[in-house]
């Protein structure tokens, strides 16, 4: 009787507390005197280690967090996404494990902090976190505007009297302002000259040429400027496959005489275009059923240099998709909406009265490295 009695006497809980001795069940009613719990949801509940429930919840809310910093709109940002939906699916079990283990009392502290960390950092929020940080970071102005970088800089460079984008010595060794201007303006006028020969064309200089002063790159203004060329455009276009190949020969042909050989024609179908981006942004899938023909190249004349030209036809227009894109030009930059545009620009340029003073303001930063 004794020995029963020992064996009916209190239990340890894993908290500490004391639960009283089991009295055997009723016939066919539940061990554990509670039927509305089946014995493998008691065992789903006790399975739940509140610790491990708790490292788990760390876990995704830390790689929210990444993926929320990762987070920028765009191309790409779909794999985001997907990946914040599955960690909404991964909360939620987590949530559901958090509310049991404050039920069962135990360690209900690990449980209280998983549920605190489960509604604080969630995809909505961290999105939104992630979406504030993106607005402030696109705050600068890009390379070839001239403004400020993301990256932070020791206050020296906010000075700085060059480019944060092209090197002193290129600048130095390079064409000045006054070189630039110069030849520009030739070899423009020869590009007019052999398309009006074969041609006939006539242009007309639908924006004036402009000169102003260019930031450094680091946030504050250098010494150096950005020269804009005129732009020309023909009164009338060309409109076969044929006269348009030949306007880009003749156009080459004077470009590589002033050593600029990497025209490239940005309508050319590639392997790496989306079905359907060539016939949204040019008019067709190939060239000659496009409306706008888009030729490019950098380093046109200096380091710096950016020429581009430009055929425009509208008839093959059939989506509308390119004469809607030329609203913007006809209107606000007086561009006719079909014809030959020739367009030039540098930054990075130096003055030749400027040269000296420039010279002496590069000397603090002779022994500096550049940042990125």
């Amino acid at each position: 009787m004794a020995a029963s009695q020992a064996t009916a006497a209190a239990i340890p809980a894993d908290d500490g507390q004391r639960t009283p001795a089991a009295h055997p069940p009723a016939a066919g009613a539940s061990p554990t005197g509670r039927d509305e719990l089946g014995a493998w949801s008691r065992g789903v509940v006790a399975s739940f280690s509140p610790l491990a429930l708790l490292g788990a919840v760390v876990a995704v809310t830390l790689f929210t967090v990444l993926l929320a910093v990762s987070y920028r709109p765009g191309e790409g940002a779909w794999a985001i996404l997907v990946a914040f939906v599955l960690v909404v699916v991964v909360q939620i079990v987590l949530l559901i494990g958090s509310v049991i283990v404050i039920r069962r009392r135990v360690r209900r502290r690990w449980g209280v902090l998983a549920l605190v960390l489960l509604l604080v950092v969630n995809p909505v929020t961290a999105m939104a976190v992630g979406g504030l940080s993106t607005d402030q970071a696109g705050d600068g102005t890009s390379a070839g505007g001239g403004g400020g970088g993301d990256e932070e800089h020791d206050p020296i460079w906010d000075t700085y009297p060059g480019s944060a984008y092209v090197d002193a010595k290129e600048t130095l060794d390079g064409p000045s302002y006054e070189d630039f201007v110069g030849t520009s303006d030739e070899m423009l006028a020869e590009i007019r000259t052999a398309l009006t020969t074969e041609f006939g064309f006539d242009w007309v200089e639908r924006q004036p040429a402009e000169t102003k002063a260019d930031q450094n790159g680091y946030g504050g203004n250098s010494m150096l400027v950005q020269y804009t060329a005129p732009v020309w455009q023909t009164t009338t276009t060309v409109r076969t496959f044929e006269e348009k190949s030949r306007v880009v020969e003749l156009i080459r042909q004077v470009l590589l005489r002033y050593d600029i050989a990497n025209l490239d024609m940005r309508n050319a179908p590639s392997s790496w275009r989306e079905p359907g981006e060539l016939t949204e942004q040019y008019g067709g899938e190939t060239l000659d059923t496009q409306a706008l023909w888009d030729l490019h190249t950098y380093n046109a004349i200096t380091g710096a240099g950016d020429f581009r030209t430009v055929i425009v036809d509208l008839t093959l227009d059939s989506a509308g998709t390119v004469a809607k894109d030329r609203e913007f030009d006809v209107d606000y930059y007086d561009m006719a909406a079909e014809g030959i545009e020739l367009h030039l620009d540098s930054y990075a340029l130096l003055k030749e009265a400027d040269r000296a003073d420039y010279l002496e303001a590069l000397k603090p930063y002779a022994d500096l490295d550049k940042p990125k």
